[in-house]
């Protein structure tokens, strides 16, 4: 009798042949194996590639002396299933009927249909079956085909695409955002249903594209204008188009300088405000003053170092204001250099008279030290330097605000100067005398010994004799 099973099928074959070790024997599997073994191994017989059932010949030959007799079996193997089916259509509208032709290959076997949408059939032919997708928004449905027999199953797998014909396009911006000051940015809710692509217009000539149609998408518009955004739904059925309208303004341009940026205090600070498109505007003083002026001036009473800030608005028609802000540092000392005015600065000789001018004014009080252990005070000094020298001269000024200003210049009075040197104390007459002349900057002497007696030269060192015993009081003029 035939055997009969699925494959691959294992089959062990037995020699009965009588004296069955007087023979030989030559074996002939059917599927491209042979043997001359006695009792050959199993022997594995492969399924069909086409999936229907294949039936393999086995032939055992007898040789004897005598004769050669054959004996065959008929070994019968079964296939698992392969299931195959196309759709007429995989895209389309709802409704959409598709009609599933079913190409399985295999035998006996029972056939499982499911739609993806909840519906399912099943039979034992391979028949062609309709069916009709209904959706009210994009979807994919999975047709799947299981075809099972007593080998086994296997199963194949199509997407089924069926888009809505109605779109409901629903799109909304915050009423807060709709108006902005640049940049500006703007999320656009989307709340749609029944679309596959949507195409963003933005106005400003920036396009993307989504798929989502529950979405929140955002975009920045970086300069002032009103852009008129558009945009538009669409499936495989059908699309729609929607308008969105977002008013974007220019915020103003803060800017300003200041008089000075290092003072004093009490010094006042005036701040020239170059604001572009602006309003209205807010100073804030660093010290927690404000003022709301737009060219305002400012005293401080105390040292510090303040950041100045100037905070300017645009007020616009919807409601919405726009700002901007700039800061910059000033440094306020309680102490300054100050300002002193001279005629000369160098004289050619002494004695000089300098007058001294204060011209930081108004002042409180001002003390003078002039260079050569003489102090005055006042704003205007009169002063006269006797003897050739560099004089430092230092003014200090208090002024009302509190600030103090220190100044120095330096007056240079040019010319000889020295002393008169005599170490011989008494003198007997009528020794020569001898004097010693110390000196800077001279080139003759003008020697006056207190006798009447005068004697011009350009030696530093002299020697006089007196005519008549006394006392004296010798003197030298240093001259260039």
């Amino acid at each position: 009798s035939d055997t009969v099973g699925c494959g691959p099928l294992t089959v062990q074959l037995t020699n009965t042949s009588t004296y069955v070790n007087e023979f030989t024997y030559f074996w002939n599997f059917g599927n491209g194996q042979t043997s001359t073994t006695i009792q050959p191994p199993a022997i594995t017989f492969a399924p069909n590639p086409a999936f229907g059932d294949t039936t393999y010949i086995v032939t055992l030959k007898v040789f004897s002396p005598c004769d050669t007799l054959t004996f065959s079996r008929s070994i019968r193997v079964k296939s698992k299933p392969k299931a195959l089916f196309t759709p007429t259509k995989t895209v389309g509208c709802s409704p959409m009927t598709v009609t599933f032709k079913n190409t399985s290959r295999g035998t006996n076997s029972t056939y499982f249909w499911d739609f993806g949408d909840g519906t399912t059939t099943s039979s034992t032919t391979p028949d062609t079956v309709q069916h009709t997708f209904v959706t009210g928004v994009v979807d994919t449905f999975y047709v799947k085909l299981k075809a099972v027999n007593e080998c086994g199953e296997d199963s194949q797998t199509y997407s089924i695409i069926v888009a809505p014909n109605t779109i409901k396009l629903n799109v909304a911006v915050n009423g807060t955002q709709r108006f902005g000051c640049e940049p500006h940015a703007v999320s656009f809710i989307n709340n749609s249903a029944g679309a596959s692509v949507f195409q963003w217009n933005f106005g400003d000539g920036s396009v993307t594209t989504t798929t989502k149609n529950l979405d929140t998408v955002q975009h920045q518009y970086l300069s002032p204008g009103t852009y008129l955004v558009m945009l538009r739904a669409f499936n495989n059925c059908s699309d729609t188009t929607t308008t969105e309208t977002i008013v974007v303004y220019p915020k103003p341009r803060a800017g300003f300088t200041a008089n000075k940026y290092t003072l004093c205090i009490g010094d006042t600070l005036r701040l020239a405000n170059s604001s572009d498109n602006a309003s209205a505007y807010l100073w804030q003083f660093g010290d927690g003053n404000t003022s709301t002026l737009s060219q305002p001036t400012y005293i401080y009473r105390s040292p510090g170092t303040y950041t100045v800030t100037l905070i300017s608005y645009r007020n616009n028609a919807s409601g919405n204001v726009c700002t901007d802000s700039m800061q910059q540092t000033v440094t306020v000392m309680s102490t300054q250099t100050g300002l002193v005015t001279l005629k000369d600065s160098v004289s050619n000789c002494a004695p000089f008279t300098a007058t001294f001018l204060n011209q930081n004014k108004p002042s409180v009080a001002t003390l003078w030290d002039l260079g050569d252990g003489t102090t005055a005070t006042g704003d205007s000094v009169v002063h006269t330097y006797l003897t050739a020298g560099i004089y430092p001269v230092k003014l200090v000024t208090n002024v009302p605000g509190g600030c103090t200003y220190t100044t120095t210049r330096t007056l240079t009075v040019l010319g000889p100067k020295g002393s008169l040197q005599y170490v011989g104390g008494n003198v007997c007459y009528p020794s020569a005398v001898k004097f010693q002349a110390v000196s800077t900057g001279a080139t003759n002497y003008l020697w006056d010994f207190g006798d009447g007696t005068v004697l011009s030269t350009t030696q530093q060192t002299v020697f006089h004799s007196y005519t008549n015993p006394g006392a004296y009081l010798p003197k030298i003029t240093h001259m260039l």
